[in-house]
């Protein structure tokens, strides 16, 4: 055990105990803003509001703009004025993959349910008006247009008075608005049917859907996706759709089918999803693409026995990270959100659990992260602390309890496949 009075009492010995003493105090510092980041993160912080995404951020010189209209600063008050026809429609649109199950179907209901403070059928309040709802006033006729006495102040007031009653009267506070119209993409169509039918009574937005197989998609698939986008006003990408292995196995025993597949879904739909939408956010200067990664990658160090799944979600991470600060000068963010465990058919967890949300849950916290600085984040809090404990522990120890635990799911995977096996063959003698 290592002596620390008997260390302190010869110079050197001191010099090395101020030394242990500045790093332990480092050490603990670091552990604390940790704990209070996180704190702040997963449990404080609020959620941007996404209607803001729809934001239009053109404009000229002089010009103030707003959703759904531009005011002018004239006579010291915002006089609202007849929108350019060049502006987008007010409508603002969610594009969700792997939309019908697990956390694609939690992300459209709630991107549909998530309201904003600006909306309105005719228009928004911008500057303490309500650009679309109130126009200007009309101009006054000279018959009816007061003529103050020359040189007379009180004549001068008259008309200082007129020109304020002339200005329109703001409007009352505009209702609270339903979220984002969804455009909903998987691969069967009697599914997206029924969820769009689900969002639209619920949530009382618009819905549009397509199905897609995006394992097998093809370029005339993609420009069929990006025909249905073009003209909408896409101000949220999530890239959900997935796929994973259905059970642990040795990178040489899984067949070349699935490694396509893989590639093509967590990795090709990505890339040509975002290059559909990317072209109009940075055109409208706002939008948010989102990504659903993996813990697989983020979290964990290695992804033995699954090392195409946790490769594909480790491109998704770092195609997330670049993409965030390549186009942050268009007021584009690009995010990675890496769940762990969820209670969906393809973890094939059946009931939530404290390390297991739903996906409704998961979705809850992951919507908060949308717009936020980090381009990489857990965004249920424990998952989070998982990450926090996993940076702590020796990499040997984690890659070693990793290989161990999947190698276990493997052998319970064909441990089962030989007892249901040996069960339908004596059914068969029966």
């Amino acid at each position: 055990m290592l002596d620390v009075r008997a260390m302190s009492a010869t110079p050197h010995g001191a010099c090395v105990a101020s030394m242990l003493a500045v790093v332990g105090a480092v050490a603990a510092l670091r552990a604390l803003w940790r704990l209070v980041a996180g704190v702040w993160t997963h449990f404080l912080r609020p959620g941007k509001e996404l209607k803001k995404l729809g934001k239009w951020r053109g404009g000229g010189r002089g010009l103030r703009e707003g959703e759904g209209g531009i005011a002018r600063a004239r006579a010291g008050a915002m006089v609202p004025t007849p929108l350019p026809l060049s502006l987008p429609p007010p409508g603002k649109w969610a594009v969700v993959t792997g939309a019908t199950d697990g956390i694609g179907r939690a992300y459209a209901d709630a991107l549909a349910a998530k309201g904003g403070r600006a909306m309105g059928a005719g228009g928004v309040r911008v500057g303490g008006w309500a650009a679309g709802r109130c126009a200007r006033s009309p101009p006054r006729s000279e018959a009816s247009r007061p003529r103050p006495w020359r040189g007379s102040e009180a004549g001068t007031r008259r008309v200082r008075r007129d020109r304020r009653r002339s200005l329109p009267t703001p409007s009352p506070p505009l209702p609270s608005s339903p979220g984002l119209n969804v455009f909903l993409l998987s691969r069967t169509q009697a599914k997206l049917d029924a969820a769009a039918a689900a969002i639209e009574a619920a949530a009382g937005v618009e819905t549009a859907t397509l199905a897609v197989d995006f394992g097998k998609a093809t370029a005339a698939d993609y420009a069929r996706i990006g025909a249905a986008l073009a003209p909408l006003d896409v101000g949220v990408l999530v890239n959900n759709v997935g796929l994973s292995y259905d059970h642990a196995e040795y990178y040489d025993e899984i067949s070349d089918a699935l490694v396509d597949d893989l590639v093509n879904v967590n990795i090709q739909a990505t890339n040509k999803m975002t290059k559909l939408v990317l072209p109009g956010m940075k055109a409208r200067r706002r939008g948010a693409v989102v990504c659903i990664g993996s813990a697989a990658a983020t979290v964990a160090p290695s992804g033995p026995l699954y090392a195409v799944y946790a490769g594909t979600k480790a491109y998704v991470d770092m195609f997330a990270k670049s993409l965030h600060l390549e186009c942050a000068k268009w007021g584009v963010t690009a995010q990675n959100q890496a769940p762990a465990y969820v209670a969906t058919k393809m973890s094939k967890i059946r009931k939530p659990t404290l390390d297991a949300p739903s996906p409704a849950k998961w979705v809850a916290a992951a919507i908060k992260a949308i717009g936020h600085a980090e381009p990489t984040t857990t965004p249920y809090w424990y998952h989070g602390a998982m990450w926090g404990v996993v940076n702590d522990v020796p990499l040997a120890v984690t890659n070693a309890y990793l290989l161990s635990f999947h190698e276990w799911l493997r052998a319970r995977y064909y441990k089962k496949v030989a007892r249901e096996a040996a069960g339908g063959s004596s059914k068969k003698a029966k």
